[in-house]
């Protein structure tokens, strides 16, 4: 019999360490599929929090494309802004202008109108930096530069050409024409008016220095929106 007990004893024995080595390799198994969903946790929770900083700069990258586009508008009514300004402003002169070139296009080869009697000689201490809208204009702002002796106003009022052939002369040279103009020149009077085409009117000007009295043609072209003195046509 107790042989048989032994063996008995022998298969319990086995049976209960069978049993505790199945349960620790389960519990290891439970452990380490624990382990792993937590893993699987942390990864999916990592990856939550960089879908939502994904989508938070997405937001911000398309925020800022937003505040591009409106910059870039923005500085395009800025231009416009300033363009539209600069044309109201330039207005009424064209006006002038344009009315005027209509009143005497009926007629662009008639001879020099002889101007009003009653317009008062303008000296030369009179004259005014007026602007280039017209011949009249250009031509006192002509004379105020040479009083002034300011040598970019004077190149200003003559034509491109004019303008290209004063680079040949030092400006010691140019104020010392502009000082004898100005020492001769005591003041004019715009004489007659002719209108040679669209782009071009001469003016007769009665200029006066001392007792002297002088009858000069002057050329003018419109180059843009401004007339031009042009010397040597």
């Amino acid at each position: 019999m107790r042989p048989i007990v032994n063996l008995t004893g022998t298969l319990v024995l086995a049976a209960a360490m069978g049993g505790v080595l199945l349960q620790h390799n389960a519990l290891s198994a439970a452990r380490t599929e624990n382990q792993r969903l937590r893993n699987e946790q942390v990864e999916a929770a990592r990856l939550a929090q960089e879908n939502g900083e994904i989508e938070r700069l997405r937001a911000e990258n398309q925020e800022l494309a937003k505040l591009r586009k409106e910059v870039t508008e923005l500085h395009k009514l800025r231009n416009e802004t300033r363009q539209l300004r600069g044309q109201t402003e330039a207005l009424p002169s064209l006006q002038a202008e344009n009315r005027r070139l209509k009143a005497s296009a009926a007629s662009p080869t008639d001879p020099p109108r002889p101007a009003l009697d009653s317009q008062p000689p303008i000296t030369i201490e009179q004259a005014a930096f007026a602007g280039m809208a017209t011949p009249e204009a250009t031509l006192q702002s002509f004379l105020w530069a040479i009083r002034q002796e300011d040598i970019q106003a004077y190149r200003t009022c003559l034509t491109p050409e004019q303008q290209k052939e004063m680079e040949s002369r030092g400006e010691e040279q140019i104020r010392t024409n502009m000082r004898g103009a100005k020492g001769h020149l005591k003041g004019f009077r715009i004489a007659a008016k002719k209108q040679v085409s669209a782009e071009e009117i001469q003016l007769g000007v009665q200029a006066y220095g001392g007792d002297e009295e002088q009858l000069m043609a002057l050329p003018f072209k419109r180059i843009g929106n401004e007339w031009k003195l042009d010397l040597n046509p």
